[in-house]
């Protein structure tokens, strides 16, 4: 991600530690909700809550968590990108 009017990254201008809340949408799977948390094993601190759809279908998972640099964060969103049932994160 980059600013276009300073020509900076997220990299540029984030500093770290910082905390986190990533913002996960997808199936309301017990096997998704796992996955979802063996993203996060071995982290410290993290504070998962979740929300189920109307209908039940979907779940969206709220995670926040301190990260301490800027490839521990792209490796999170790496891992988050591939999980299977996403619908949707930030």
């Amino acid at each position: 991600m980059q600013n276009i009017e300073s020509g900076k990254t997220l990299k540029d201008l984030q500093k770290f530690p910082d905390k986190f809340t990533f913002k996960i949408m997808g199936d309301n799977t017990n096997q998704f909700y796992a996955d979802v948390q063996k993203i996060f094993d071995g982290k410290d601190d993290v504070i998962f809550s979740e929300n189920i759809s109307r209908t039940g279908k979907y779940i969206s998972i709220s995670v926040t968590l301190e990260v301490f640099n800027y490839e521990e964060l792209e490796s999170l969103y790496t891992a988050i990108s591939k999980l299977e049932g996403l619908r949707f994160h930030v």
